[in-house]
């Protein structure tokens, strides 16, 4: 049985760990980087700079067999980049997710109201992933309400993930040097779970998201 780890910025070479890489954005595809099977571009509201061209260069990676989700995109507050704009580019990403057919990683950050209000205006198709999740029980509960399902590191709050569990509720690493198990272990304890329901519950729900070949 598998682990999934659905967003990490270190590559595995586990066999028994299905991982999503976050790759960073490339200049051009003469400079891209790919961790296969999976992986994941997107423009970071960190990152936000040439908005135009950084829209292109995603629309080619996307078209790669690789990329199995749109990510890490969002909104956040502390970014130095207006929130405006954090909106624009956040509703472009939107467009593409919906075109090529990737679902959503979801960054965000003292936004929460913004990005509820977007997914109730868009309506979108493809699902929405908020990663590394730290949230308590109530802001998880609105989120799951919007159909928006809640990815778990090595720290979480308990009530949230219950929350979140069964239908909701994915793991990451994130930029964590940390192995998935833990997270996993981590995750089943909390929920006084047995290993072998949560991990086939996992499986389940990344299945029903990505498109794993």
């Amino acid at each position: 049985m598998n682990y999934y780890n659905t967003h990490t910025h270190q590559y595995s070479a586990r066999e028994n760990e299905v991982s999503i890489v976050n790759c960073k954005l490339p200049e051009s595809l003469d400079e891209i980087v790919i961790f296969p099977p999976y992986c994941s571009f997107g423009i970071h509201p960190w990152f936000i700079n040439n908005i135009e061209i950084q829209l292109q260069q995603l629309e080619s990676v996307l078209q790669l067999p690789e990329t199995t989700a749109l990510g890490e995109v969002g909104l956040d507050k502390l970014s130095h980049t207006s929130l405006d704009i954090q909106k624009q580019v956040f509703r472009r990403q939107i467009e593409l997710s919906e075109t090529y057919k990737k679902p959503l990683i979801i960054h965000c950050v003292k936004a929460w109201s913004e990005l509820l209000a977007m997914k109730k205006e868009i309506n979108p198709q493809m699902k929405w992933i908020v990663h590394g999740f730290r949230g308590n029980a109530d802001l998880a509960k609105q989120l799951i309400q919007h159909d928006i399902r809640l990815s778990f590191g090595f720290r979480f709050n308990p009530k949230a993930v219950l929350q979140a569990w069964p239908h909701f509720l994915l793991a990451e690493t994130d930029d964590k040097d940390i192995d998935i198990q833990m997270v996993y272990h981590q995750l089943y304890k909390s929920l006084q779970l047995e290993k072998e329901v949560f991990m086939l519950q996992l499986t389940e729900n990344n299945k029903d998201i990505f498109c794993f070949r």
